[in-house]
């Protein structure tokens, strides 16, 4: 390296390094370039290509990587996403042996609503005047144990 660091390249150029804490001015990135290229036994036009050619590279290269990013961060929020409303909905579930005393209850009450669903289509139709023959199904309750 012909310089150790960035201050004592920007001293041999008569720069004031606190000007350019920000970045460099074109003349001042340009001047140090022509200084590179002199150091290097370069022509400035030669030294100026492959600058172009290394930057023209690294942006590619950056520019690929934000975008590969990019698409990570965006899948990974999807995928948090995701888990956050699995969670959330997990949440309003309740626990899975209180589901299956949930269903059995349901079962019965939905066999007790059909019996008497079945049992007041044969009131109405026995008040409407009309003949109501005996239920070809008979709703059967047993108790076992006392359940």
């Amino acid at each position: 390296m012909l310089w150790p660091n960035q201050r004592e390249f920007q001293e041999r150029l008569g720069l004031d390094p606190a000007r350019f804490a920000d970045g460099w001015p074109r003349e001042s990135f340009l001047a140090g370039a022509d200084q590179c290229a002199s150091a290097t036994g370069w022509s400035t036009d030669q030294f100026r290509r492959e600058l172009q050619g290394w930057l023209d590279a690294w942006v590619a290269e950056q520019t690929r990587m934000t975008e590969r990013w990019r698409v990570e961060v965006e899948a990974l929020s999807r995928r948090l996403e995701s888990e956050r409303d699995r969670a959330a909905t997990a949440v309003l579930l309740p626990p899975e042996e209180a589901s299956e005393r949930i269903m059995r209850y349901e079962k019965h009450l939905h066999g007790q609503l059909t019996s008497t669903l079945h049992e007041l289509e044969r009131l109405q139709a026995r008040r409407g005047g009309e003949f109501v023959p005996p239920p070809a199904v008979a709703d059967l309750h047993v108790l076992i144990n006392g359940e």
